[in-house]
Order: C-alpha cells, then sequence, then structure tokens
C-alpha cells in the first residue's frame, strides 16, 4: 500500500499532480490524522471497560477456535501490512478521509456497521475458548478486519485520491482472500463477510468450504445450512436501555428510496411506499441516504426511532440494511414488508414473530419488472412467517393500526428480551448473551 509518507509527498506536489480543491482537501487530511490520534488515545482510558478491548489481546486457553489475524500475518500472506490501531497508518488515512462525506466515520472504528467481525474476534480473544495449536483447532477464525476495512473505506473517497492508493485496497483484499489457502486449512475455516463477495465464488474458491458469517444471504458463497446470518453492528448511539413511553409516532420509515429505474425491486418498493406514507396522520417519513444532503443527522434518526412504536424495513439495493438491527437495538417494533424481504439476522435462534410484523404485499407489479426483479421476489425471502397479506400498499398504515394495543405492549417486552441479541459486546457473556455469543452457538451447531 502507499505509504503515509508517499501520500503526504504526493500532497506537496500539488503543481504538477492536484488540483488547488485537492490541495485543500489533504489540508484536512493532516487535520483528521490528528484527530484520529486524539480520538484513539481517548478511547484508550476505556479499554478495560469491555467496550475497546485491545486487538491483539489473548487468554492462554486450551480451547478449539484458532484466531487466524490477516493483518499480524500479512508477510505470509505476501501483502502490504494493514495496523487498524495504528493512527499514523493507511487505513486510518483512508478512514479520516471517508469522513469527510460520512461524519460517523470519525467515530472509532468499533462502532462501524461493519465491525461484527471485530467484536467477534475481540470476543475470541478474551475467552477460553481460543486455541494456539492451529492443527488441533477444531475451528479457524479468519479474521479480515482491517484488510477489509481498508476496502470499504476507500469506496468512499474520490477518485483522485483513491488513484493515489497504489496497490488498490480492493485489489490487496482479494490478495488475501486468494492466498488464506496456502496458511489456513479451509475446512476447518469460519469467516465474517460483511458485504456481497462480488468478485464472484469462483475467484475464491474455497469460500463454499468454509462457513460464512455474513450479513445476508447474498453475501455468502457457502451453503445456506453453512452461512450465518448476522446483525450490522448498530453500537452507535445505542441507548443502555429503551423506554416505550411517549412514542408519539406510529410508523417512521428513514432512509434511501430511488426513482422507478432503480436496479432493484428493494429499491423500487422504497420508492413507491414513501409515496404512499408521505402526509398519512401519525407517520413520519425521511428519504435521503446516509451522507446525501438533506439526510438526517445520527442523532436524529436515533431519536426518530425512539419516539416511534413501529418502524419499516423494506429490503433496499440488497436483503439487508444496519435499519433491521438498529430499530430493534432503538426499541422501535420492526415492520418487515415485502416482496421482497429485508433478512432477519439471527433468526434460527431469535425468534422474530415476537416482536415484529412481515407484512406481505399481494400486487407488487409497481416494483417488480424485470427478470431481475423477479429472481429477487424468489430469492430474498422472509425469514420468518408473514403475520400479514395486504392487497397494495395504501392498506399498510390501517393494517398497523389495527394491532391491538395490548399486542403491541407483549411485542414490546418481546423486543427488550431479545434487544441484546442485537448489540455487540468484545466478550462473551453467557448470563447476558450478545450477538458474539449467539453467532459463536451458531458456529458451533453448523460444526
Amino acid at each position: 500500500m502507499l505509504p503515509s509518507s508517499r501520500l503526504r509527498r504526493s500532497v506537496r506536489l500539488a503543481g504538477v499532480r492536484l488540483s488547488a480543491v485537492t490541495l485543500a482537501s489533504a489540508a484536512l487530511l493532516l487535520l483528521l490524522v490528528a484527530f484520529s490520534a486524539f480520538l484513539l488515545s481517548a478511547v484508550g482510558g476505556l479499554r478495560e471497560t469491555g467496550t475497546y478491548a485491545s486487538t491483539r489481546r489473548n487468554v492462554a486457553g486450551t480451547g478449539d477456535i484458532f484466531i487466524f489475524d490477516t493483518a499480524a500475518a500479512w508477510r505470509s500472506l505476501r501483502v502490504p501490512k494493514c495496523d487498524i490501531e495504528d493512527s499514523t497508518s493507511e487505513a486510518m488515512l483512508i478512514k479520516g478521509l471517508a469522513a469527510r462525506r460520512y461524519s460517523h466515520y470519525s467515530s472509532h472504528h468499533s462502532l462501524d456497521q461493519h465491525a461484527s467481525a471485530w467484536y467477534l474476534g475481540q470476543a475470541l480473544r478474551s475467552s477460553p475458548h481460543v486455541t494456539h495449536d492451529l492443527e488441533a483447532a477444531a475451528s479457524v477464525f479468519v479474521d479480515l478486519t482491517c484488510y477489509f476495512n481498508m476496502y470499504w473505506w476507500s469506496r468512499y473517497l474520490p477518485p483522485e485520491e483513491r488513484a493515489m492508493l497504489a496497490p488498490d485496497p480492493w485489489v490487496v483484499f482479494l490478495q488475501v482472500m486468494q492466498n488464506i489457502p496456502e496458511v489456513v486449512p479451509v475446512d476447518k475455516a469460519v469467516i465474517f463477510l460483511p458485504v456481497p463477495w462480488n468478485a464472484g465464488c469462483d475467484t475464491v474458491p474455497w469460500l463454499a468450504s468454509a462457513v460464512t458469517v455474513a450479513v445476508e444471504s447474498l453475501a455468502s458463497c457457502a451453503p445456506p445450512e453453512r452461512t450465518i446470518i448476522a446483525p450490522y453492528n448498530s453500537n452507535l448511539d445505542a441507548p443502555r436501555a429503551v423506554n416505550f413511553a411517549n412514542r408519539a409516532t406510529l410508523l417512521t420509515y428513514i432512509g434511501g428510496a430511488a426513482a422507478e429505474d432503480a436496479r432493484s425491486a428493494g429499491e423500487q418498493l422504497r420508492y413507491h411506499v414513501a409515496k404512499q406514507l408521505q402526509g398519512q396522520a401519525g407517520v413520519f417519513v425521511q428519504v435521503a441516504c446516509l451522507g446525501c444532503a438533506g439526510a438526517m443527522d445520527h442523532k436524529e434518526v436515533v431519536r426518530q426511532y425512539q419516539s416511534s412504536v413501529f418502524c419499516l424495513v423494506p429490503p433496499g439495493d440488497t436483503p439487508s440494511s444496519r435499519r433491521a438491527t438498529e430499530v430493534i437495538v432503538h426499541g422501535c417494533l420492526p415492520v418487515f414488508l415485502g416482496s421482497p424481504f429485508n433478512n432477519q439476522p439471527l433468526s434460527s435462534v431469535v425468534d422474530f414473530s415476537e416482536f415484529s410484523l412481515v407484512v406481505r404485499v399481494s400486487d407488487i407489479s409497481d416494483w417488480v419488472r424485470t427478470p431481475d426483479h423477479t429472481w429477487q421476489v424468489q430469492h430474498w425471502v422472509p425469514d420468518s412467517t408473514p403475520t400479514h397479506l395486504i392487497r397494495a400498499l395504501d392498506e399498510l398504515v390501517p393494517t398497523i393500526r389495527s394491532v391491538p394495543s395490548a399486542r403491541v405492549r407483549r411485542m414490546q417486552e418481546a423486543l427488550e428480551r431479545a434487544r441484546s441479541a442485537f448489540l455487540y459486546k468484545t466478550v462473551l457473556d453467557p448470563e447476558d448473551p450478545s450477538a458474539v455469543d449467539l453467532i459463536l452457538q451458531r458456529v458451533r451447531a453448523v460444526r
């Protein structure tokens, strides 16, 4: 990867390589680097609380899980070094640049929506389930956190800044994935893939043999019986407890909604349901993607969730979003709308029927218009039995209003019991299990 010193030298060559605008951006980058250093030092004092545990912390264990940290094994994998805990590393420089457009990236990486794998690694490292004997291990957790994040953050850079990165973070991430069979027995591998493997499963054939933890079914190259659907990380701005009183809004939808030429049926469904909900009493609709002009600040978003009884969870360009997890964390009863449908994470161990509605629309002709859309309807299916069938979207709000108040209270009580399953901790806690406990439970069941 491009060393930070070379990145800064490139900044100084403004007359040759960079426009005045990019020079100003580079100056901002240096400020962001300083801010990252300050941020990491500030959270350093919290490391012993269990919220920001050290990535390199291991306990001696006689367990059956070996942790293969790709960042620590960068020489064996023949890729550039990656260190997500070093505020001066290129990974953190890229993150600082991404934060200009998406302000939540200025937070510690443990608060990113794709930090689930980081939490799983932290919890395993501090548990007795770890073994340091690769041959004796029953499972090998392949920790991709640093290389995945460097690639993911780089997607939000302007083209002229991304062009300064050599090699491209995606190329490095692909090389990591392709070289893993040289150092890890893939039949034992457990891998967390936060997003779909867009390069195609044939580029990394060993993924079909691994147990895959993913936030959606499309992200896995493994068969369904070896795929575990995990929640997005929604720890950002998450309260310790939820209050179900004073929820004045019946239904909230906050998110993107593409025009009718959207590429997926999910995006078109969002467009049509947003149009239908506009102006209805007791309904709050805000349409803008995160980081786009007019979007609400994240703290405003969660305040709205905390003031709503129900929150709509339609699919988007894929069958998953952080919304499904986030509304639960903030005490808002999810309403899964389709077809097609959004995935329900950990549905094999969490009973969504106790605290959510699943509403199937029979007339889907407005947003299912192409063979690709039909395929999505056939494959983005609900993970639990639909609770309501409506003919068209104009029946959605009346259907939600018809839910008896006594049932709403029971659903809220069930959500409060299930809520910890959608939060992440850096330690395993059988007495109050979080997502990492349930993911490990599923890994053992699959093995």
